[in-house]
């Protein structure tokens, strides 16, 4: 958490260029993931209780957040490149039409969507990424499809390039040693380590 936070400060501090600042506020929101991790994990020996539920709903926020953040960030920050406004903002509504009724059920679940660990290969199981079968494969497809085209949208090709191998690769990598049911989990500490990859990158 720390690490990926400082990194999105030096990240920062050293490229000084719109394109870092917008994808430090990105990692920033994706290493405050690990924050909401080491809180649920507070909350295992309780069970769920009210501060799991509550801790649970955090989360979810701030994960299905990050795509978002990243898009606005760049918008605001960055010129657009011709031609691709309209397949962002497409993707951008068909994850928001996907993710909106998806939070409000699992915010609806109760003890339902407490985060619990995987019994048998460890580590925590973030159940708003997996209630809803193929809808939640079609939300994933959505928020990476939402952070490949902004890359695309706003980011020179090489960084782009570079951002959208090192995001897939990590998903990928994510999928390969760790169970589907922990993608998420995994994928937000691989990808809290990107500032510190991007540091010696010219653009």
């Amino acid at each position: 958490m720390a690490a990926g936070w400082i990194g999105c400060a030096v990240l920062v501090y050293v490229k000084r260029s719109p394109e870092f600042v917008a994808l430090a506020a990105f990692f920033f929101v994706v290493a405050s993931m690990q924050l909401w991790e080491a809180l649920l994990w507070r909350a295992q020996p309780g069970g769920c209780d009210s501060w799991n539920m509550a801790v649970s709903r955090g989360a979810m926020l701030t994960n299905h957040a990050e795509p978002l953040v990243l898009a606005a960030a760049s918008a605001c920050l960055l010129p657009m490149r011709p031609g691709l406004a309209g397949p962002l903002i497409a993707c951008i509504v068909a994850y928001l039409a996907m993710t909106v009724p998806a939070s409000v059920d699992f915010w609806r679940l109760g003890v339902r969507g407490c985060t619990e660990t995987d019994p048998v290969r460890g580590g925590l199981v973030w159940k708003w990424n997996y209630l809803y079968h193929w809808k939640g494969v079609a939300q994933y497809a959505l928020f990476l499809g939402v952070l490949l085209l902004t890359f695309a949208a706003f980011y020179p090709v090489c960084l782009a390039t570079l951002l959208s191998v090192l995001m897939a690769g990590t998903y990928a990598a994510s999928i390969a040693l760790y169970s589907p049911r922990k993608i998420g989990s995994m994928w937000c500490f691989f990808a809290a380590a990107t500032p510190y990859v991007l540091l010696p990158v010219q653009i």
